[in-house]
């Protein structure tokens, strides 16, 4: 091939010296196609143009922050002898997100979720609107309106702040009510997580008549009239609504709702459109740690692809929303168990890849990061998180129950529990697994029991502030003692402004390298899919609710 090309440079070269140089360059591509035989001119074009990708998978980890991931990488590591590593590990492109919002450096969910869904920064709180309050359509509205199926799926209810970004329009995050309409409008073929909440309005409707008198419940609720049943006055003159149920606007929006096991593992492709509730019916997902029944996120995923495969492609949006709570409750073993579940579904999609490498795009990135997470001093004992059998808030419980025991057995002068430090270091053992505490933190975890078993302990002395902050001695110094064990700080229960990995594989995968804006993605991804369209997607004026 390159001797045809210089074949050519030379020939435009001897037409410049004639004088005739625009005629000549014009000529230039005639000659190529005169000199190089077309067999090679299609492998040119071919090697040129950009690949579409028939088959998306878009992973999102709420709070996931490089040094989360990190403790991942370690622990698989350690627990395998380097013979496992993280999926994410396995992809070629490698990149980070800023994730600041368009009124704030530190962003929370629905509107770094609307960045990363739409190409366009928004302010803190809104979800799938700009900062001038128009709706804005998402890469997964852009890959359906091309005839590509659609799937989301989360391990909280489908209408939180990131996954509902992709197809709600709504003033602030978490109106799950309306963002039931939006949904059924939405038309995408397969959602998977958390069960429906607030299924009949009423924090909706507590926040309508918050406005009054000053807003009507007709102009608080004109969007949303087809939802309103009936408006009757209580006594005092204030109008009672009653709505529709989300499980009404499914069904008559034309979806199946699925709620059980067995139900979900019994969806086959052309069941139609689907809601599917995890079994448990509760607002999102049990935590990873401890529990063992599934269906798991790996598992919304491997069905998605089950019920989305087509010929046109699908979209897939996936979000492993626990890893942020791990980091706002300060919890190592919950973070790591998240964020391995996590990696479990993004291994499912990488399995589908690696049966169409031609046609697959996954991208993994996150939100943003959560707990401002240092890791590492001790970053070899990661490996004893595989004995966490619960999150921490439960064990706080475990303790709690432990204390009113010893409560009850002085009461009744029973010996069965004495109160003693040796009780409580058992339950670290029972929940935590037969990890080694240094002497210094056992003395510093004995000194905390005895304020927590003191009956006339009091939280507010100022120095008890200091020291445990409000809460439970006990608890208090437990946790930040397993932490400090396992080789991880929190310096913050909430977000940070800290930059989120991107990894990338396959059809378009170079784009979403280096340090970029969190916009990129979605605005990479449109391109594959149609350079020729708006891109981003370009604002527009729809009713929503503005609260």
């Amino acid at each position: 091939m390159r001797k045809y090309i210089f074949a050519a440079l030379a020939f435009s070269l001897a037409l410049a010296l004639n004088a005739d140089v625009i005629q000549g360059l014009r000529n230039v591509n005639k000659i190529m196609q005169q000199i190089v035989p077309p067999e090679e001119q299609a492998a040119v074009k071919e090697e040129t143009q950009v690949k579409k990708p028939k088959y998306i998978f878009y992973f999102i980890g709420d709070g996931m922050g490089i040094n989360q991931v990190q403790m991942g990488i370690d622990y698989k590591a350690q627990t395998t002898g380097g013979k496992e590593e993280l999926n994410m590990q396995k992809f070629p492109i490698m990149g980070a997100n800023r994730t600041y919002c368009a009124n704030k450096f530190v962003t929370d969910s629905s509107a770094s979720g609307t960045a990363l869904a739409t190409g366009h920064k928004t302010n803190y709180g809104a979800a799938g609107i700009d900062v001038n309050g128009d709706a804005i359509d998402s890469i997964a509205v852009y890959c359906h309106n091309r005839g590509m199926k659609v799937g989301i799926c989360a391990t909280v209810t489908i209408m939180e702040a990131t996954p509902g970004a992709f197809f709600m329009h709504q003033g602030y995050r978490g109106r799950y009510y309306p963002g039931a309409y939006d949904l059924v409008d939405s038309g995408f073929e397969y959602f998977a997580g958390g069960d429906l909440w607030d299924r009949e309005g009423k924090d909706f409707n507590e926040e309508i008549l918050k406005k009054l008198p000053e807003k009507t419940w007709q102009e608080a609720t004109n969007v949303l009239s087809r939802g309103v049943v009936s408006c009757l006055l209580d006594k005092d003159g204030k109008p009672v609504i009653k709505w529709k149920t989300s499980d009404e606007i499914l069904k008559e929006g034309g979806y199946k709702y699925v709620d059980t096991e067995a139900e979900f593992n019994a969806l086959q492709p052309g069941c139609g459109k689907v809601y599917v509730s995890h079994p448990c019916k509760a607002w999102g997902i049990p935590y990873r740690v401890g529990y063992k029944d599934g269906p798991f996120l790996k598992d919304f995923v491997r069905k998605g692809i089950e019920l989305l495969d087509n010929e046109n492609g699908f979209f897939m949006m996936c979000e492993g929303s626990f890893i942020d709570h791990g980091g706002h409750s300060n919890d190592a073993p919950k973070t790591l168990y998240e964020l391995l579940d996590f990696d479990d579904a993004i291994g499912v999609a990488l399995e589908f890849y690696n049966q169409h490498p031609d046609e697959t795009l996954i991208v993994v990135t996150a939100d943003h990061e959560t707990g401002a997470l240092s890791y590492g001093y001790v970053g070899d004992r990661v490996k004893d998180m595989k004995g966490a059998k619960c999150e921490f808030g439960e064990f706080k419980n475990k303790f709690r129950e432990y204390r009113d025991k010893v409560r009850d057995c002085k009461e009744n002068h029973s010996a069965q529990l004495k109160g003693e430090f040796s009780e409580a270091y058992a339950l670290i053992k029972e929940w935590y697994g037969d990890i080694h505490l240094s002497q210094g933190k056992k003395d510093r975890l004995k000194k905390a029991f005895k304020a927590s078993m003191d009956p006339n302990y009091n939280k507010d002395d100022p120095l008890n502030q200091a020291l445990y902050e409000g809460h439970d001695p006990f608890c208090f110094v437990a946790q930040r003692e397993l932490n400090a064990h396992f080789g991880a700080k929190y310096n913050t229960g909430g977000h940070s402004a800290a930059p989120t990995p991107v990894f990338a594989i396959g059809v378009g995968a170079e784009l979403f390298g280096g340090f970029k804006e969190n916009t990129n993605n979605a605005i990479s991804m449109e391109k594959l899919v149609d350079p020729n369209g708006e891109i981003p997607s370009k604002p527009y004026k729809k009713p929503y609710v503005h609260y």
